[in-house]
């Protein structure tokens, strides 16, 4: 297209060709990821990795990624985790207390998911989550909406000694809401 010398910014009439009109936006990618997934369940499922990198979509670390919309939601963090954990990786620490419902007063919201694995075990920590290396029992294990989880003993257990490295941290137990019932037994 030429410029007319007749006005500041005017174009000439009729110096269009045929078939050039105004460009048209892309459409935006959409996405199709309906709940937590690793990068190999979503391909199977047939989203592509442009849809795995659309703004809706949330990478968790480097192969679990999430809906945006429910990326705040502890349990779908929590089911995100877990399919990247090992097999008798357990939810513990403060986002068992999270499951359990109980509030930590004075602690930062930490997104991150707290798992308790084997002693041996070689999984490391990532973005997304915190590893634990502690044996646990049987009797300290449970499940929480499907979820393997410590128990409110043992989660209470491991709170105290996070949260007594803090001096103006109160009593664990004091987090507690009245409908969950914690025995407090000798610490082991």
């Amino acid at each position: 297209m030429q410029i007319s010398r007749r006005g500041c910014g005017q174009w000439k009439r009729g110096t269009r060709e045929i078939g050039q009109g105004a460009p048209v936006p892309a459409r935006r990618t959409r996405y199709h990821l309906t709940g937590p997934a690793t990068r190999a369940t979503a391909r199977a499922a047939g989203v592509t990795g442009s849809q795995l990198r659309h703004r809706d979509v949330v990478r968790l670390s480097r192969d679990t990624y999430l809906p945006r919309a429910v990326a705040g939601v502890l349990s779908a963090r929590v089911e995100a985790v877990l399919l990247t954990a090992p097999d008798r990786a357990v939810i513990s620490h403060a986002t068992a207390a999270g499951l359990w419902g109980v509030a930590i007063p004075l602690q930062r919201e930490d997104p991150r998911v707290h798992l308790t694995v084997a002693t041996g075990s070689a999984v490391r920590g990532r973005r997304d989550r915190v590893v634990h290396r502690t044996p646990l029992d049987d009797s300290d294990v449970t499940t929480r909406n499907g979820v393997p989880v410590t128990t409110p003993e043992r989660t209470w257990r491991d709170l105290a000694t996070v949260l007594n490295r803090l001096r103006s941290s109160p009593s664990p137990i004091s987090c507690w809401p009245a409908g969950v019932a914690v025995r407090i037994s000798g610490r082991n």
